[in-house]
């Protein structure tokens, strides 16, 4: 069995943010990666870090977004397993809204999870 859950995280500085870690024992699929620029002129980077080869995978960068313009990724998956890390960080101060979608999937014997 499964359920979605959807994330949301407010930027505000250049730290880089972890906002999703997979629990143990537990798989997911990234569905859906929505970014809005609440604040001044800036750009973000997103990653996907794979804990079981211990990388982190460059998923989004390099595109500067106005005040109020946004970005939508959906319709691709990323699978996520037990540990993976969804990461973000804005490269100047602003302020950027984020939300993922993932699919969580229930580990064996619970919820009806095989």
């Amino acid at each position: 069995m499964s359920r979605k859950r959807s994330i949301g995280t407010n930027l505000t500085d250049t730290t880089k943010t972890t906002a999703y870690t997979v629990p143990t024992g537990i798989s997911a699929y990234w569905q859906m990666l929505y970014i809005v620029n609440t604040g001044s002129t800036n750009s973000i980077s997103v990653w996907w870090y794979d804990s079981s080869t211990n990388t982190e995978y460059y998923i989004v960068g390099g595109k500067n977004l106005g005040t109020g313009e946004y970005l939508l990724f959906n319709g691709a998956e990323v699978v996520l397993q037990h540990g993976d890390q969804l990461r973000y960080q804005l490269s100047g101060a602003g302020a950027m809204t984020v939300v993922s979608t993932v699919e969580i999937n229930s580990p064996i014997g619970i919820n009806g999870g095989s």
